[in-house]
Order: structure tokens, then C-alpha cells, then sequence
């Protein structure tokens, strides 16, 4: 099964998410804002991809992927999906490069 990293800040959100996905057998990393989110690629295997919400505190979404495609360390190929509730989600999701 995949190893999957959520990042969200909205707790109902990622609770669910986690609940669906280990249900079917996912191992699950978790973080509240980018900021979490990238700590958690530090020292361990990378995810097999990236559950990300857009709008998060301290650092977003699309602001965890540029520090990830900067970084430059096998990070920029993780796939990554986002999630929002936004009406934009497909413009900023091109913008990024990934798909919504």
C-alpha cells in the first residue's frame, strides 16, 4: 500500500481523510500547515504522494510545494493532489502544476 501524507488544518478534514485511507490499507503521515508538512519529509522515506489543502496557516499549500520543488531532493517528483473548498482550485492548481 502507499505511504500517503496528509496536510490540512482542518481537523474533521483530516480525520476523515486518515479514516479512508487507512482504511484501504494506507500508511498515513500527517501535518497541519506546509510548515508540518515539510518537517515530516525530513528524515524519513518519502510519501507516495501528497494530500494538500491550499489554505493552511503559517505556511500554504502552494507554498509547501515551491519550498519542496526548491529543495531539490526527490521531493519535487512526489505527486501531489490538492484540496479546497475555493472556486479558484483549478487556476491555482495549474499555476502549481498539479491536479485538483
Amino acid at each position: 500500500m502507499a505511504n500517503v501524507l496528509i496536510v490540512d488544518d482542518d481537523a474533521d478534514t483530516m480525520e476523515l481523510s486518515t479514516e479512508i485511507l487507512e482504511a484501504a490499507g494506507h500508511h498515513i503521515r500527517k501535518g497541519s500547515n506546509g510548515e508540518e508538512g515539510l518537517k515530516s519529509l525530513d528524515g524519513a522515506p518519502l510519501p507516495d504522494c501528497v494530500l494538500l489543502d491550499v489554505e493552511m496557516p503559517v505556511l500554504s499549500g502552494p507554498g509547501m510545494v515551491h519550498r519542496m520543488l526548491l529543495h531539490d531532493a526527490g521531493e519535487e517528483d512526489i505527486p501531489i493532489l490538492l484540496v479546497s473548498g475555493r472556486q479558484d482550485l483549478p487556476m491555482i492548481a495549474e499555476r502549481m502544476g498539479t491536479p485538483y
